[in-house]
């Protein structure tokens, strides 16, 4: 197991009561890296999401972060040990104010943090929309603007590992573009990503590594670029 990794989840076996779902996947985020989770839909993207952060433990296999085990420990847990989620859906909270969306679970970087800290004024600047609706109810934004809220949030936690489960689904093609600048802004702030998405041309440029899912096993790891050189791939595992 590699010394250097942020995040490790090995040999992972993950079960919905009979169904077995995840089938050995094996996934690496080293700090900073940018990790894309590939594969049509029902191969086990957010199965693998779920197992990492202990949504739905795995019966097999182990995650570790820091090289630390939490194979099924709390979300919670997790969440306090850097992994924050963006997840598909947006999840805000619709009867709260974007302010409270924000600050609710705003947690301070830890003292011997080498990067500057995410506050309030710092994801404002990131999201200039957020900054003149701090007092609109979260139900009242449009699409656009509640991604952006759900990834606000999560930053104000200050993690180093952001999980991104289809951060641009739905929304129109500019502000897919606006939230795809907003991720190339958090990876060059140093923290480690793991997406999921639909847009195979972006996540190419993105992404450093890509992991290709095909009915809940590993048919492809290795860095972007040469999945990039290898339309025979995209063809026989994403239908592109």
């Amino acid at each position: 197991m590699s010394q250097t990794a942020l995040l490790e989840a090995a040999g992972l076996h993950t079960y919905y009561g009979a169904s077995h779902v995840l089938r050995g996947v094996d996934l690496t985020i080293r700090p900073g890296e940018s990790v894309g989770l590939l594969g049509r839909n029902g191969m086990g993207k957010t199965t693998t999401i779920r197992s990492i952060l202990g949504l739905t433990p795995p019966r097999r296999g182990k995650v570790t972060l820091d090289g630390r085990p939490v194979t099924g420990a709390p979300p919670h847990t997790i969440a306090r040990r850097g992994v924050a989620l963006v997840p598909e859906g947006r999840g805000i909270f619709p009867n709260l104010t974007v302010r409270e969306n924000l600050t609710m679970g705003a947690r301070p970087a830890p003292p011997d943090s080498p990067a500057e800290d995410w506050a309030l004024d710092r994801v404002l600047t990131l999201f200039p929309p957020l900054g003149e609706r701090l007092d609109t109810w979260g139900n009242l934004l449009s699409g656009g603007q509640q991604q952006m809220l759900s990834m606000g949030r999560a930053l104000m936690t200050n993690p180093r590992l952001l999980i991104l489960d289809e951060a641009t689904e739905g929304l129109a093609p500019q502000v897919r573009n606006e939230i795809w600048s907003v991720v190339r802004a958090i990876k060059d702030a140093g923290i480690a990503t793991l997406i999921v998405d639909k847009d195979l041309k972006t996540m190419l440029r993105v992404c450093d590594h890509c992991v290709i899912l095909a009915k809940g096993q590993v048919v492809y790891a290795g860095p972007a670029s040469a999945l990039a050189a290898d339309p025979e791939i995209h063809v026989r595992f994403l239908g592109i």
